[in-house]
């Protein structure tokens, strides 16, 4: 096997002083002969349904912007993360230097294989940057494929885990908790800005900003990061805030995406979120105004 790890930078945390990045990993095993793993196109009998869940992510901003095969492949990840919650199961992902290395996680056999890393890229940041309920998903995921005729084909991701089955069931019912708390009095009202204010104000006197995770980094605080860190923890980075905010929104039927950049001001890197306020777009930055 070979290894190929890379570095993306679409996981920003920062202070007023410096900014850090939670680097997503990616680490590639290609297999030389392409009879070694299944065939890409599976077995009906074989496949997860991409299309289980759909009523759940069918509006979701990043889904709506892939073509018809990767999202097909958005659904089957979908499905297979829903459906393996409660499951524990061990996957291998070798390194560059041929150094293999366990994790918590689940390995999905896509419906289509990818013909490039950069489809990998877009479709892992779809499925993590549209569902902030899937906060135990971490930033390191794999990918495995064969070569054919000269090219690549990438049709298993591997997604790795923060947390064992049995931590991320107890996480789960502290989000749904606080979530719960924090909806119930929700003001009953077709204005739009009157839910956003309510949800906005909840989490900015309920978390506090994670000045030690941002300076350590994802590797060793990724809880604050997720809307599990800011909701239930009560201390997150930008990210943790953004997801938080789009997590609460999304219940609410109000369209919340996560937008990534920077501060005119300072250069440093940021996320907030972009949110339609009765039929209005608006940037919300929740970290900013805590």
């Amino acid at each position: 096997m070979n290894g190929i790890i890379l570095t993306e930078s679409e996981h920003p945390s920062m202070t007023i002083t410096r900014k850090i990045f939670a680097c997503l990993s990616v680490v590639c095993q290609v297999i030389g002969c392409c009879s070694c793993l299944p065939n890409t196109i599976l077995t009906k009998e074989d496949r997860l349904d991409p299309y289980a869940y759909k009523d759940e992510f069918e509006d979701n901003q990043r889904y709506c912007s892939l073509n018809a095969e990767m999202k097909e492949c958005y659904g089957t990840i979908y499905t297979a993360l829903t459906d393996t919650f409660d499951i524990d199961d061990t996957i291998t992902i070798t390194q560059e230097d041929g150094t293999e290395n366990n994790y918590i996680g689940v390995a999905v056999t896509l419906p289509r294989a990818l013909s490039s890393m950069a489809e990998s890229k877009t479709l892992y940041n779809a499925i993590i940057y549209d569902n902030p309920h899937f906060f135990y998903v971490s930033n390191v995921y794999g990918l495995e494929g064969h070569k054919k005729n000269g090219s690549t084909y990438f049709n298993r991701l591997l997604f790795t885990y923060t947390m064992d089955a049995s931590t991320r069931k107890n996480a789960r019912k502290q989000l749904d908790s606080a979530v719960e708390a924090i909806l119930q009095n929700v003001p009953q009202t077709s204005d739009d800005y009157a839910v956003e204010w309510h949800l906005h104000e909840q989490l900015v006197a309920n978390c506090t900003y994670d000045h030690d995770a941002s300076k350590k980094g994802y590797a060793q605080s990724p809880d604050a990061y997720t809307a599990y860190g800011a909701l239930v923890k009560g201390k997150a980075v930008c990210e943790g805030y953004s997801r938080a905010m789009q997590l609460l929104l999304k219940l609410c039927d109000i369209p919340c995406t996560l937008v990534i950049g920077e501060s005119l001001k300072s250069g440093e890197q940021h996320m907030w979120n972009y949110v339609t306020i009765n039929n209005n777009d608006y940037h919300l930055d929740a970290t900013w105004n805590d």
